[in-house]
């Protein structure tokens, strides 16, 4: 599962409540006879219609308010990252939730994978976007087989060879290193094939304070790519049948002592899915005022049961690292094991990723990156060149949503562990696979990325053509996400 709400799609929105027009379900003649269903479908063809955005496309679509609050810059990544993921677009459904608010059930057709999209638009005239709060992969179809919006002739879906010109790594290598020079990235490239390292190099800074440089031995800290170690660890109790993808959350948890009553009816696919519906734990005060203490899963697991669902179980789908939190809960349960210590034995272990753990970093954590942003303590964006230490974000330790600690090297050992059916059966494989993949289908990728202040890192290996790209960083993101588009387009490589 794609990490876009929290590594570049997170777009602050406030609540609106206005009403005068139609809500629920609507047509494509809905959308476009209301100045703001319209807007929605100028984004929609905006993506279709345009390879390479520019700043001056950015007024066409979003609200100035949007655009002077996120930046020109971060707009055009986040532009950029839905174009790059998904090639052209097909809607199919949308629903009007609000005056303001539609939620989109579209196709992307790079991948052929189903995406909800959800928007907010302005409350007065011209109505245009203020807001994306989510752009989320989901396997939960459209009840329609036809699409009210197709891509017309847009933009072709680039062919790609997997065949790499060796001659472009030197070339590939330059321009990362341009980058580094240039404080646009630092941290640890590796380009596989079938597993076997084609560049492997490191850039920039692991501690600018003491001049240490990056090698290729720099731990980082992986954010959300952490979460494909928790959904692993489900996968191999569902192999040793102490659990079912299918059982409801009670069979393991109290749900008695969870605040929404719609907790009993979470399921574990659902959680692994993202669609549990649990809201986010990063603003409530119990997490907010108490982070340094975080130390277990159980402290997390406190607060996380007072949260709200958003939405009906099953019904949605939403990033959730809440879910994945309780997901962590439930290895402990199944397992009788301590999460971190199955993570370790029955994981890192037998893949042999011995620089790899959740460690607590006010402990000495050898050859581990500092994180480097340029948000300051308050949470604003004043930096340049990424001179901030990342001490007033940091959780103290991993956890089963994030934060976890590895190199470039373990996680190609992870990838082939995983690949070869060493860790998981094919058949679980083949879950991790389908979830880049249409329904009934798997894809072609095992995949995660992560985004955090100072950590933008990404992992995905071609299973069809034995390719790999990793690229683990310590700036904020999309500083690694670019790397690896650049990689993809010199390599001419397919990337997600």
């Amino acid at each position: 599962m794609r990490s876009f709400l929290s590594s570049t799609l997170v777009l602050l929105a406030v609540s609106i409540s206005l009403s005068g027009q139609q809500l629920g379900p609507q047509t494509l003649d809905d959308l476009e006879g209301s100045p703001a269903g319209s807007n929605v479908i100028r984004f929609l063809k905006a993506i279709n219609a345009t390879e390479t955005f520019a700043a001056e496309d950015l007024p066409q679509i979003f609200a100035q308010s949007l655009i002077e609050k996120r930046g020109t810059a971060r707009l055009l990544d986040v532009m950029a990252d839905i174009k790059a993921h998904e090639g052209l677009i097909e809607l199919y459904e949308a629903e009007r939730t609000s005056t303001f608010r539609y939620e989109l059930k579209a196709k992307g057709l790079k991948l052929d994978e189903w995406i909800d999209i959800s928007l907010e638009l302005e409350d007065q005239p011209p109505y245009k976007i203020k807001a994306l709060h989510g752009l989320d992969i989901s396997s939960i179809p459209a009840k329609t087989t036809t699409p009210m919006l197709g891509p017309g002739k847009g933009v072709e879906i680039p062919t790609f060879e997997g065949k790499v010109d060796a001659k472009k790594f030197q070339e590939l290598d330059q321009w990362i290193q341009a980058k580094a020079d240039q404080h646009q990235f630092s941290g640890v490239v590796l380009i596989a094939k079938d597993f076997k390292p084609l560049l492997h190099k490191a850039y920039g800074m692991a501690s600018k304070r003491y001049q240490v440089p990056n090698t290729t031995e720099t731990r980082f800290r992986l954010a959300s790519i952490s979460k494909i170690f928790t959904a692993t660890a489900i996968l191999r109790l569902a192999e040793q049948g102490k659990l079912s993808l299918d059982d409801k959350l009670g069979k393991y948890l109290a749900v008695e002592e969870f605040a929404d009553p719609r907790a009993k009816e979470v399921k574990i696919r659902h959680l692994l899915n993202h669609q549990s519906g649990w809201a986010s734990y990063w603003n409530v005060p119990d997490y907010t005022e108490n982070r340094l203490q975080l130390r277990s899963v159980a402290d997390y697991m406190s607060f996380i049961k007072k949260l709200p669902l958003t939405f009906d179980p099953g019904t949605k789908t939403a990033y959730s690292n809440s879910g994945y939190v309780v997901l962590g809960a439930v290895v402990e349960a199944a397992s009788g094991m301590d999460y971190y210590e199955f993570i370790d034995q029955e994981i890192y272990k037998p893949a042999g990723m011995s620089h790899s753990g959740s460690f607590e970093l006010d402990h000495i954590v050898e050859n581990l990156a500092t994180c480097y942003t340029n948000y300051d303590y308050r949470s604003e964006r004043v930096g340049k060149d990424y001179p901030f230490e990342n001490i007033f974000f940091s959780a103290p330790k991993g956890v089963p949503a994030g934060s976890s600690i590895s190199t470039t090297g373990d996680l190609l050992k992870y990838l082939k562990a995983v690949v070869s059916n060493k860790v998981l059966n094919a058949t679980s494989v083949n879950f991790l696979r389908a979830r880049n993949g249409s329904a009934g289908k798997p894809g072609d990728f095992i995949f995660h990325n992560g985004g955090a202040p100072g950590s933008n890192t990404w992992m995905q290996c071609n299973v069809e053509n034995g390719y790999s790209i990793i690229v683990l960083g310590n700036y904020d993101p999309p500083t690694s996400t670019k790397v690896v588009r650049h990689i993809g387009k010199v390599l001419h490589l397919q990337v997600l």
